[in-house]
């Protein structure tokens, strides 16, 4: 899941106008969250990153352990 999450936003930030702005949201498990934050670091060229815990409401429909990565 992870590999191909990063092949979508490798090939997003090959697009014209991206600007390489990202934003990592997770639930309930750091070790998978940095994980993730580390391989995106080594493989985009990040302009900023903000990190933030999922809501509740997502949350719920999610379950625990849940990533998201949105990008501009």
């Amino acid at each position: 899941m992870m590999e191909k999450l990063l092949g979508i936003l490798e090939n997003d930030a090959r697009k014209p106008g991206f600007e390489g702005v990202y934003a990592l949201a997770w639930s309930n498990n750091p070790e998978m969250r940095d994980e993730l934050m580390e391989k995106m670091k080594k493989r985009l060229d990040m302009k900023s990153l903000v990190i933030g815990r999922i809501s509740p409401v997502v949350g719920a429909h999610t379950g625990p352990g849940a990533l998201g990565v949105f990008c501009y």
